[in-house]
């Protein structure tokens, strides 16, 4: 998906718009899977926060922090139990979650930090006196804090090995102030750094004892000109951290060497809350080559756009876009499935938690997938066209629909037409039975009349509850008055 102002002209295997589309299934555009509420009946209010915590003996803690109470799911009962309660419950308060050997640490910013012990399945004030943070990161066996009210620009560490000893007690504490005295927003841990993203620069910090965090020399200035909106919008991507500054997304390849991915959907990066994009959060699907974005629309509560990216498959190397739409969201996280992999859990403020089901609905609303392409120029020169055909060549898995739009030039002139795509007919041979939609190859076109115009565009929805996968569009237009046709 290439978005801009002037993005130039596009490539075949580029267009305008794309929702609900994964691009992995290469050469296809397939429409992404739904989502399934886990809760019948809403939690204690919005959901806070989502994490599977995972101990050193192998066991699966799936954590949510929900109005304030904490939640863990319990998979005999397939239900929601009550861990502990107590913790602000506001839709603006978020949890942090931090694993600390087999300690999970919780924190809000509003709080005292919290400790979830999985041998106990207790919640409990975390020992030390550590201050209130909004969130945290484990670096050199250390836990590091921020986001205090009132110090904006300070971080706390622990002792080593122990998250219930140091801080204040110990003045193991700094003011990070390298090129600005903006607010320290976000932790990454990152090889032998310590990445800390502020809201105007990015800082790197080094060392293994906790007199080395506060020495000027062992921190090193990254960027100056671009910070991170928010500790959850900060990814590590095969190595590399990728975050959202109030620019759009760039991955940081080193001191000073900040690459601009979003750099094609800048037509939707301007048109973000900035009151509201400091409530970003961001998830990475390694499996799947995948890092989601979810960020505000004007307009908005909650977060109800995702840009979707799928480093390195865009032009030079930087990452391809979609877009992803769904319910308005305030929480999410990846999980493990032992049989499904990796699984994406959402949360949003009436208190519900989804997780990735195979249907293509989420919840009871079915998935709408959408495409758009660029003005095509037909050729012709100096001839006014008539659009006669649209060919769309999908894969479904039975009798299904896609509505099929025909736009001209400076979108002057608009027909919509309802194509069935019929059940596949086609023999078991060389299908794989992993791919329900191998070997089903359609094409069906429907004719328009009388679209006339210098350029067209083409769109397609796709909104049934099922599956969807798109290989190609075709176009077939004739200069107006004759019959002399083109193919793109």
């Amino acid at each position: 998906m290439v978005s801009r102002d002037t993005p130039g002209p596009l490539a075949r295997n580029e267009c305008e718009l794309l929702i609900n589309v994964d691009l992995n299934d290469v050469p296809f555009a397939k429409k992404r899977r739904g989502f399934r509420k886990m809760n019948s009946t809403p939690l204690a209010g919005p959901v806070q926060g989502i994490f599977e915590h995972r101990p050193k003996d192998g066991t699966r803690h799936f954590m949510v922090l929900a109005g304030g109470t904490l939640y863990r799911w319990d998979k005999a009962t397939d239900t929601f139990v009550t861990v502990g309660s107590g913790l602000a419950g506001t839709p603006n308060v978020r949890a942090c979650f931090v694993p600390f050997g087999d300690l999970l640490i919780i924190l809000n910013g509003v709080n005292e930090p919290r400790k979830y012990d999985p041998s106990t399945g207790t919640l409990e004030i975390l020992g030390g006196n550590p201050p209130p943070a909004s969130f945290g990161a484990v670096y050199y066996n250390h836990l590091f804090l921020s986001g205090v009210a009132g110090f904006p620009a300070r971080i706390w560490y622990s002792e080593t090995n122990d998250p219930e000893d140091g801080y204040e007690s110990k003045n193991y504490f700094a003011d990070l102030i390298v090129s600005d005295s903006s607010a320290v927003t976000a932790f990454l841990p990152l090889d032998q750094e310590l990445i800390v993203g502020k809201r105007r620069s990015i800082t790197a910090i080094r060392g293994m004892d906790p007199r080395d965090f506060s020495q000027p020399q062992n921190r090193a200035a990254y960027t100056n000109e671009y910070g991170i909106v928010h500790y959850k919008a900060i990814l590590d991507v095969a190595g590399v951290p990728w975050f959202l500054s109030d620019s759009g997304v760039y991955s940081l390849r080193g001191p000073f060497d900040l690459r601009e991915e979003s750099w094609a959907i800048h037509d939707h990066i301007e048109h973000l809350d900035p009151t509201r994009i400091q409530r970003s959060f961001a998830v990475h699907l390694q499996q799947r080559g995948q890092a989601i974005f979810w960020v505000p629309r004007y307009n908005g509560t909650h977060m109800d756009l995702g840009l979707v990216a799928h480093p390195g498959q865009g032009r030079g190397e930087r990452a391809a876009w979609s877009l992803w739409e769904g319910p308005e969201l305030t929480a999410a996280a990846v999980g493990w499935d032992v049989i499904e992999g990796e699984v994406l859990y959402l949360g949003d403020a009436n208190g519900f938690v989804y997780r990735e089901s195979l249907a293509y609905m989420d919840d009871t609303t079915p998935v709408r997938a959408v495409y758009r392409s660029g003005p095509i120029d037909i050729g012709l020169p100096n001839h006014l066209k008539v659009l006669r055909e649209v060919g769309v060549e999908a894969e479904v898995a039975k009798v299904t629909q896609i509505t099929v739009t025909a736009i001209t030039d400076r979108d002057r002139a608009v027909d919509t037409r309802t194509v069935t795509l019929p059940a596949p007919s086609y023999d078991d041979e060389g299908q794989d039975p992993d791919d329900p939609l191998s070997g089903r190859q359609i094409r069906r076109s429907a004719v328009y009349v009388a679209q006339r115009g210098i350029q067209h565009q083409i769109k397609l929805e796709h909104t049934d509850g099922d599956e969807f996968r798109l290989s190609g569009v075709e176009l077939r237009s004739y200069a107006y008055g004759t019959s002399r046709g083109r193919k793109v």
